[in-house]
């Protein structure tokens, strides 16, 4: 069953840590607003506030706001941050894992086994700061959702952007579709 909000399509809410509009009492307002407007079950997550690039500093602040996101009935997204794969993951405290982190940390193979890792427990698996098919394509292992500030910022021209790229693909095959490139996989032990 897909999950449908307001505009008969599912949502989720990122913190704006990244943007450095992050502000508590906004974000907790902006968090009711959009849970009373279009409904906790069609919520995807919501990012739980981090620290940019910070596993360690994320946790805490994770351990802080998990409670009252999960007090709101909303699922809970972790923010994953560069050198969370060395800490103790709270796998069975949020649904969706975010990816965050600098670029060549997001990139790398260690983020490709964690987020391997999270769809295999069932969890959405959703990558921050893909603003174009190319940074897509250089994922390891496929989220299920994306975001960049060009679909918040322009989505007009963004989403027609997207669309002719993919029917580009589809009438050259000259590049394989993000659906037909195989994932990442762990290495056979």
């Amino acid at each position: 069953m897909t999950k449908q909000g307001l505009y008969g399509l599912p949502y989720a809410i990122d913190n704006e840590v990244y943007t450095g509009r992050y502000h508590p009492s906004k974000w907790t307002r902006n968090v009711k607003r959009m849970a009373r407007a279009h409904g906790p079950d069609a919520c995807l997550f919501v990012v739980a506030p981090d620290v940019v690039a910070d596993a360690p500093a994320t946790l805490e602040q994770f351990d802080q706001w998990q409670p009252w996101i999960r007090n709101l009935g909303l699922p809970v997204a972790l923010a994953a941050q560069d050198g969370i794969e060395h800490l103790q993951i709270p796998w069975d405290r949020f649904e969706a894992l975010f990816v965050g982190g600098t670029t060549a940390w997001k990139l790398s193979e260690v983020t490709a086994a964690l987020m391997h890792e999270a769809a295999a427990r069932g969890k959405w698996v959703h990558a921050g700061r893909v603003n174009s098919r190319e940074r897509l394509d250089q994922f390891r292992f496929k989220p299920h959702s994306i975001d960049g500030t060009h679909w918040t910022k322009r989505p007009d021209i963004y989403m027609r952007r997207w669309h002719r790229q993919i029917e580009e693909r589809k009438r050259n095959r000259c590049f394989p579709f993000y659906h037909d490139v195989p994932t990442w996989q762990p290495p056979e032990p």
